[in-house]
This record gives structure tokens, sequence and C-alpha cells, in this order.
């Protein structure tokens, strides 16, 4: 599966605090570290009816490991995914086969039989290698992790290109034992934006209302002075130098059914703002050609699968 060329990617970010990065669970009790929530997230995030999302990647930024409490980030690109499948048991064995974690040596009857009807192709080392394509394990924390996802972000729209993920000093190569696939470098026209960051967030901005104005707001920019409209308003001026299209790349950043924690929201807004923090004004940041948006999918709160699921469906909507 290739990526349309010459158009953006859709990366989506989600950390789960309380999953534990050393991937010793158990297959019958999901729900403990909810991993049950972590599958459905990964599978809203890639499946369509009758296939994949190529042009969508993700990241899950795990808790601490209870073997040497350090954090990881699992990543997972959609052009790359082979044998995925939509059942959580499934997607959670391949998670923990990539985290070389086991289950409790401790299970009943029921519980290994439960075990021995997970795929076979999962069981096995070889097989299920060929099942992670695409996946891959990077020691991030989630502030870490938000800085890396922009800068591959950009780097796709560089002449230079190296592919979505280039690999930074702080990275543990040896982690990355197939090393993803370069992909073309996108042609943005003048002031067209690289990187769309939107949170989603109960008390944000509609997103269908959202992208719809900016859309619109391209439109009068590219018609003569004459017929133009004025800006003066803050937010109008700060992002002024706004212009989407199918062609940016948006990263989706959203929390588990708790939504982020207050931490890890003062760490988003470190590595957008810097020094700043938080800001009342979204559209600028730190990153050039990186604009900030806090959204929402309507006014009632909806399961975090539900807002993957819905979030690509607009942006895909609004920019065919």
């Amino acid at each position: 599966m290739l990526m349309e060329a010459n158009r953006g990617k859709k990366h989506i970010l989600v950390p789960f605090d309380r999953a534990d990065s050393s991937g010793n669970f158990s297959l019958n009790g999901l729900t403990e570290g909810r991993y049950d929530v972590v599958a459905r997230a990964i599978t809203s995030s890639f499946f369509y009816s009758c296939g994949v999302r190529c042009d969508v990647s993700m990241s899950l930024s795990l808790g601490p490991s209870s073997v040497d409490g350090l954090r990881k980030t699992v990543r997972i690109d959609g052009s790359e995914v082979k044998h995925l499948r939509p059942d959580e048991r499934t997607v959670c064995s391949l998670l923990q086969r990539l985290l070389g974690g086991n289950a409790p040596e401790k299970q009943s009857s029921k519980q290994k039989e439960a075990h021995r009807r997970v795929p076979n192709m999962i069981k096995n080392k070889d097989a299920s290698d060929r099942c992670l394509a695409g996946w891959r394990v990077y020691p991030h924390s989630f502030e870490v992790e938000v800085a890396a996802v922009i800068e591959d972000l950009l780097t796709r729209n560089c002449s230079n290109n190296e592919g979505p993920f280039s690999v930074s000093g702080d990275v543990d190569t040896e982690t990355l034992s197939n090393p993803p696939p370069p992909v073309p470098a996108l042609s943005l026209s003048e002031g067209e934006l690289p990187v769309c960051v939107l949170y989603l967030m109960e008390d944000g901005q509609p997103l269908f209302e959202l992208l719809t104005g900016l859309q619109n707001r391209n439109r009068n920019r590219n018609r003569s002075p004459q017929h133009a409209c004025a800006s003066t308003s803050a937010e109008e001026h700060s992002t002024s130098g706004i212009h989407i299209s199918h062609r940016t790349n948006f990263l989706i950043i959203l929390g588990d059914d708790r939504g982020l924690s207050g931490n890890q929201e003062e760490e988003l807004y470190r590595v957008l703002f810097g020094e700043r923090g938080t800001t009342d004004t979204d559209g600028v940041t730190c990153f050039p050609g990186v604009s900030f948006h806090r959204c929402c999918i309507g006014k009632r709160p909806l399961l975090a699968s539900q807002c993957i699921l819905l979030t690509l469906h607009i942006i895909e909507s609004v920019f065919p």
C-alpha cells in the first residue's frame, strides 16, 4: 500500500498512561491498563470497510514500564501495516509481541484455552514479525514524542526528505529493525501551511466549523485586493499566514477515556509555545509553518475511538 503522492499525512497521537510499556499484560484482562481502549483507538485510526488508511500514522504514548520505569512510544504507519485484524485480542497480541512482554504465568485452563484462539500467525515469531511491519518502538515520553512528530511531519515537506519518521540522536536505533521507507516530499504552494496541530478537547471550537472557516478564509485571500476583506481582529492577525489544503499534514492530539492530564497539557503547550507556555490565541506556535487549534467534535463527549473516526471523516470531507 502506497500513500497517494503529494497528499498530506494525518498523524494521531494519544497518551495511555495506564498501559504498561513492558507489555506484561494478560490478553484475557485487557481492561486492566485499558488496553481495550488502545486497541479500539488503533482500529478506528486505520480501518476502512474493506481496507486500511495508508495516509494515517499513529503514536501511542504508553505509561511507565513495570520493569524499568521507562516510558515508550509505539508508532504505527498505515502505509506499511499488513495482516492487521480489527479485533481487540489480535491487536493487543501484536502490541505485546512488539514490546517484548509476556502474559502472567498463572493462568486458568479457560485462560489458556483463550490464548490458543489467538491467530497462529501472531504466536509464530517469523509470521508475527511480518505482521509487525510498520510497528516501531521509540524511547519517547509524551513531550518528546510531540516535538519529534512535528519535526518529522515538517521533514516531509523538505527537498532532502528522508521519510515520515526521521531518526534523531536521542532515539535508540537498535529498536528500528525495519526502518521506514522514504516518501515523496510534498510540493507546497507559496504560503501553504506544512503542519496543522489539532488538539481535541471538550470546550474547543467545532472542528467542521474551524476547517471550513479556514478554507473560506483561504478563498478570500485568493481574491483580488478590492474584493478582499481587511482583517483587524487579533485572531485574524495571528492566523493571517495560514493556508491549509489537502497537502497539509495534520497532527491530531487527544486523550484516552480520561483525557490529557494537567501535566501532559502543560508539556504540549511547552513544546508548541516554548517559554510562553499556554496561550489564549490559537494559530501561532514557535515552529515556523505549524499552526495550533483547540477543537471539538461536538457538544456531547464521545469515546476516544469515536473522536478519531469522526475527526478523520471531517478532514477528508473538507479536504477531499
